[in-house]
């Protein structure tokens, strides 16, 4: 028996019903339809259709960018011998951007979420669709343009460590061979951005909403930083940080409230980098300049006022400094640093139990790999030991 087959109209029905109707009925059987619509033949043409479609409803635009998200995701390693097919559609999103770029911001974000997960797919191709997507938003007197390409940039290392994209080894070989040629751009465009928009306070003076872009631009600068160096912790772009991009190294340096998890994130990638290096030298120093005054800060302050937010900050930052560091930490006699954690853990959230736990672990192996002395263990380590027990016995207390 064939099954029937749905047009645009219908789709748009379900999603109508499953947003506006008062049936819960109805919503329900509506949920059900778009959810396994993506199985369907027509879904790819409807998709295209509907973003092609002017002055739909959003929730019609989303629902669309969600069905291309599942068939590029599952479906489009079957489209890598279609060369033609997949560059048709970089340059449907391409021309079509415009038409979202100022509407919800998680619409224009999925949508470029979408491009970078087509690029993925790209192969000889990705120069020329990265050439066709620059030019048409690297437009210095558009807001709108700018933020999409930044979150663009983001969204293609995202791609590239995402393993539910079905895709063969070696195209994804292809994929992050092409992101490394453009690594050093893409950490010029961070820097930039970090420059002209969000530390300048003149920055688009007649958009009236320009803090509320600031959060969007500084959200996804952090987010591409880590997810860029978490592709390539090796990459020649990020020896040249302490000077090319030092605005974005001194910005993520520059708390901010409302974003400490996702500077946490940027710090310790910073730290995991391979700062021994000889040609990371003299990035090793600028970044150890920048955390080791937190340490007095600490102290200053009194690590019991913190609350847990940034206390969860430090322990990710000090517990990811001592980790990548502890040859030097011992050579140095900076044990200091151990006792922040000890003492952090105090005011910790106890979700961080297991982070914690999973770095004395750690550090206490280290201890005995390298023969330490007893008696410095039992001068040095035992007090800091038994006081991050009681703190921990309290923390899990809490836990219950």
């Amino acid at each position: 028996m064939n099954q029937p087959t749905y047009t645009m109209k219908d789709f748009l029905d379900a999603v109508e019903a499953l947003f506006h109707s008062n049936d819960s009925e109805i919503k329900n059987k509506s949920n059900k339809f778009i959810c396994e619509f993506d199985k369907r033949p027509e879904a790819w043409n409807i998709a295209m259709e509907i973003l092609s479609t002017n002055q739909l409803k959003e929730e019609a635009y989303y629902n669309a960018i969600q069905l291309l998200k599942a068939k590029i995701k599952y479906d489009f390693g079957n489209a890598l011998d279609k060369k033609e097919l997949v560059m048709n559609t970089l340059i449907f999103l391409i021309d079509n951007i415009d038409k979202f770029k100022t509407s919800m911001h998680y619409i224009i974000s999925n949508f470029c979420q979408v491009f970078a997960m087509t690029m993925v797919f790209s192969g000889d191709n990705f120069k020329q669709a990265m050439k066709l997507c620059v030019d048409k938003l690297n437009d210095q007197k558009s807001i709108e343009n700018l933020l999409s390409l930044l979150m663009i940039f983001n969204f293609l290392a995202e791609a590239n460590a995402n393993e539910q994209i079905v895709i063969d080894e070696t195209n994804k070989a292809i994929f992050s061979n092409n992101l490394k040629e453009i690594e050093g751009d893409v950490m010029a465009y961070l820097n930039f951005v970090v420059k002209s928009i969000i530390t300048n306070q003149n920055a688009f003076p007649n958009v009236k909403n320009i803090e509320q872009y600031k959060k969007l631009f500084s959200d996804n600068v952090l987010e591409a930083f880590t997810n860029w160096t978490k592709f390539d912790l090796e990459g020649k772009a990020l020896t040249r940080l302490d000077t090319d991009f030092i605005d974005v190294l001194n910005f993520i340096f520059t708390i901010e409230q409302n974003n400490m998890q996702k500077h946490a994130e940027c710090i310790c990638m910073l730290l995991q980098l391979p700062l021994e290096s000889p040609e990371m030298q003299n990035l090793a120093k600028l970044v150890f300049s920048k955390i080791l005054p937190y340490k007095d800060i600490l102290y200053q302050t009194s690590i019991d006022s913190l609350d847990i937010e940034e206390t969860g900050f430090f322990i990710d930052v000090f517990c990811t400094l001592a980790q990548n560091n502890l040859d030097q930490i011992f050579t140095e006699k900076r044990f200091d640093l151990i006792k922040i954690i000890v003492d952090l853990t105090k005011q910790s959230d106890p979700i961080k139990i297991n982070n914690i736990i999973d770095f004395w672990i750690m550090f206490m192996q280290y201890v005995f790999n390298k023969r330490i002395k007893t008696e410095e263990i039992l001068v040095i380590f035992k007090p800091m030991f038994i006081e991050l027990v009681m703190n921990m016995m309290k923390l899990m207390q809490f836990d219950k």
